[in-house]
């Protein structure tokens, strides 16, 4: 029986934990467990100025994508971003900054963010490189482009968990969502994933269907997705809401941010955000790795007001930052 889960972001953290826990597990140590309860008390004491590092992180490969589904700065802003030449790849120089500097602290890497992390051509020696280090790796991907080489080096280079995006138990619901994908495609390449673990006798990546529920989603769509998920041999089919700001309902109260206390967010040209949550407002962005240290950044003015915000001190922050205006931790 294939594991349902629901998330949504008044839960989230412990969707998360739930969600992870499998595929964390082997890449945990003392320091590691020491660092993450450390950012958890740090936390719970309201701390703006931290000890602990970031353990759990978003690093963005590309921000190119071969889809341009609804409701995603693809389909809406592609012709700007292209203009003012904010579409790329990171530089795998960068990306070998960002860990060497967090190895000893990072239990997991999610190596996505706006793009296709598997058009990225060096995304298998990214996952070989966290590997070697004990560090653990997920990636969510609409899984439209997968040539056997690459589905071949996923397993070996072992690939932690992969997260597929999959709307619809059918074409004709998919193709309402994923706008240039291929349903079949999808389904071949998850059976392509499932023949390489066979082949490899490994039990991973962790393969976890994800479902996006937005507002005209019927509960028919939702039971008949499940039966289908089953017949796929997955090892999750998660349900998520539909999080864009236009269909947002806002927590009740001001709730304390988990992401300002261990999981950044780095964009693939080295700008860090506290979240991944506005990733089209610059406003959000308090550095960057390229020219400063991820330690600097983490300390720094923007991160202290962000986290004095949510702690409710009731002192007027020197600068502002997006965090002031999110909808997913306070009303």
């Amino acid at each position: 029986m294939i594991n349902l889960q629901y998330k949504n972001y008044n839960t989230l953290l412990l969707s998360v934990v739930k969600r992870h826990w499998s595929s964390t597990m082997p890449y945990l140590n003392i320091t590691k467990m020491f660092n993450i309860v450390l950012a958890l008390l740090e936390r719970r004491l309201g701390k703006v100025t931290v000890r602990s590092k970031p353990y759990f992180v978003k690093i963005e490969p590309t921000n190119k994508c071969n889809l341009r589904c609804k409701g995603c700065l693809h389909a809406a802003d592609r012709a700007e971003l292209n203009d003012n030449k904010e579409l790329g790849q990171m530089d795998f120089s960068l990306f070998e900054k960002i860990i060497n500097e967090l190895e000893k602290y990072l239990v997991k890497v999610s190596l996505y963010s706006l793009g296709e992390p598997l058009i990225y051509p060096q995304i298998a020696e990214m996952i070989e490189y966290l590997t070697k280090r004990k560090i653990g790796s997920v990636i969510s991907s609409n899984l439209n482009y997968l040539p056997e080489p690459l589905a071949a080096n996923l397993v070996k280079n072992k690939l932690t968990h992969l997260i597929v995006s999959l709307d619809g138990p059918n074409s004709k619901i998919y193709n309402d969502y994923r706008v240039g994908g291929n349903f079949e495609t999808v389904i071949k390449n998850i059976r392509l994933i499932n023949s390489e673990k066979k082949i490899q006798n490994s039990k991973y990546p962790k393969l976890e269907i994800q479902m996006i529920r937005f507002k005209h989603t019927t509960e028919n769509e939702i039971i008949e997705m499940k039966k289908f998920v089953e017949s796929l041999k997955v090892d999750l089919f998660t349900l998520k809401d539909d999080v864009t700001p236009k269909y947002k309902v806002p927590t009740p109260i001001k709730k304390n941010c988990f992401w300002l206390y261990g999981n950044p967010s780095f964009k693939w040209d080295g700008t860090l955000q506290p979240c991944c949550n506005f990733y089209e407002h610059t406003e959000n962005n308090f550095g960057n790795v390229a020219t400063s240290p991820v330690s600097d950044i983490y300390n720094n003015e923007d991160y202290r007001n962000a986290r004095d915000y949510f702690n409710n001190t009731g002192v007027k922050p020197e600068k502002k930052t997006k965090c002031h205006s999110c909808v997913f931790f306070k009303s």
